[in-house]
């Protein structure tokens, strides 16, 4: 669940599996589109309004829309799916914090809609803890290059997920291992892999 993603290797994860509206540029901290390709902001700064990219799909075949998000969005802001070191109320001050509701006014177009104008959504709207996801059974779906195939004790596998709308990633797969200590490392590595 990204919504859990605050710190140590979850963010990191999540980045792989889950896409966010916007993304920061590679190496700095600069916005560029991602789901969303092009943003504008109401005169009073109160209303954010986002044009999703076309032809985007879950790991699982569904469409990406405006509904989709809206609605990893909500579950997000409810205070219930919020645990301990949660990503939303620590990144949109508080449950549900400056965001007042987000709608879909069609299927393209996703606003958020805030109680207070709040500068920085944009830079945080870029975290991966406030990726889009899709309620599938268990667990969640995302729209990232690379999707969950193995998710066990001290280990984590993902694979590079067929279509994604921006391009084949660099390596088909990816495993993250949790590790005791440095020297033992690669160790684990060599038996875990």
């Amino acid at each position: 669940d990204p919504a859990a993603a605050l710190d140590g290797a979850g963010p990191l994860i999540a980045r792989h599996v889950f896409d966010t509206l916007v993304a920061w540029r590679e190496g700095s901290t600069d916005i560029e589109p991602a789901l969303a390709v092009r943003w504008s902001v109401s005169r009073d700064a109160l209303v954010w309004t986002f044009t999703l990219r076309d032809n985007v799909r879950f790991h699982d075949g569904a469409a990406l829309t405006a509904a989709e998000v809206a609605a990893s969005f909500d579950r997000g802001l409810r205070p219930e799916a919020q645990g301990a070191g949660g990503a939303w109320p620590a990144l949109l001050r508080g449950v549900p914090g400056v965001v007042k509701e987000v709608r879909a006014p069609d299927p393209r177009t996703v606003q958020i809609a805030l109680v207070q104008p709040y500068a920085p959504l944009l830079t945080v709207l870029a975290h991966p803890g406030l990726g889009v996801v899709r309620a599938a059974g268990a667990g969640f779906v995302g729209t990232g290059p690379y999707r969950l195939v193995d998710a066990s004790a001290g280990r984590v596998a993902l694979e590079a997920a067929p279509g994604y709308w921006g391009g084949p990633p660099r390596a088909q797969r990816l495993v993250f291992l949790a590790v005791s200590a440095d020297e033992q490392a690669e160790a684990d590595l060599d038996a875990r892999v």
